[in-house]
């Protein structure tokens, strides 16, 4: 029986309520959580509060990086959100103003809490409020529709693996080639000067992969028809740029999905704090398919 992954895909964000009233009563953690990780999108997303969740959407000005960021609450933890709503939000100056909320956070149970009011996001912790003014939502730039997106591959990574690769190729080069052939998934770039690699073993199985050091569960997937020719290797090149970003919302996962194909988009999936967050990034890649700078 196979163990290789789904690829990992942006969850259709919910219906949209503009400027509906909305409270949402988060763990400090999760909220830094939910906002750093969204950060590594864009500066200027659109928030959605709807069923019980909160939704972080974005495009980068590039075009080349767009994701999703989604997080259910716990119950157990005291968390809670409540109603429906979007709004756009300057997340710079929302990690900012929540960092500021650490102390009075810890005096309040660490809790914070959120609510709209007069296109403005209220931050209350204890004696701490804030009134952050919001962006209307449809200045946002919107993700394209990218369900229709299929994969030719799926990889299951430790988030240490993907981590030194990226942090590796960052000093070397200023992009970096994603290869798999089956049987060995590598990254790496050539500058002017350097080059680095990381190179890992790919099995199907869960159980060989952690009998092995440096092996990895994945494997080809066949798209969505199972029967396609797949071009053996896959390989496509992205901007380190844009994959040191996103390695920054790596910071609460231990594993990392990807689903890649050949001079194709890359999708990376990441979860946090037991399942309830979830990060969803797809990424375009460069035109060329060499690992130069």
């Amino acid at each position: 029986m196979s163990d290789v992954p789904t690829p990992p895909s942006p969850p259709e964000p919910p219906e949209e309520n503009t400027g509906r009233p909305f409270t949402a009563v988060l763990e400090y953690d999760a909220l830094r959580w939910f906002i750093s990780t969204a950060r590594t999108v864009a500066e200027e997303l659109k928030l959605i509060v709807s069923d019980s969740e909160l939704w972080a959407v974005g495009l980068n000005p590039s075009t080349a990086l767009m994701g999703t960021v989604r997080y259910h609450p716990s119950s157990e933890a005291g968390e809670v959100v409540d109603g429906t709503t979007a709004i756009g939000i300057n997340f710079d100056r929302f990690d900012k103003v929540v960092s500021s909320a650490k102390a009075a956070a810890k005096h309040n149970d660490g809790l914070i809490e959120l609510s709209l009011s007069d296109g403005q996001i209220i931050i209350e912790a204890g004696a701490f409020e804030y009134a952050l003014t919001g962006i209307v939502p449809d200045s946002i730039a919107q993700p394209p529709d990218v369900q229709h997106v299929e994969f030719d591959a799926a990889l299951n990574l430790e988030t240490d693996h993907l981590e030194t690769a990226i942090s590796a190729v960052e000093l070397a080069a200023s992009t970096a080639t994603i290869h798999f052939d089956g049987d060995h998934f590598h990254v790496s770039g050539r500058g002017d000067d350097d080059r680095s690699e990381i190179s890992l073993s790919v099995t199907d199985s869960t159980e060989e992969a952690e009998d092995e050091p440096n092996t990895i569960v994945g494997g080809f997937t066949g798209g969505a028809d199972g029967d396609q020719d797949i071009p053996d290797p896959l390989m496509s090149t992205f901007a380190v740029d844009f994959l040191s970003r996103v390695a920054r919302g790596f910071t609460e996962s231990e594993e990392i999905v990807m689903g890649m194909g050949d001079n194709h988009p890359m999708s990376l999936g990441a979860k946090a704090f037991g399942n309830r967050g979830l990060a969803t990034w797809m990424l375009s890649p460069r035109l060329d398919r060499g690992g130069s700078s």
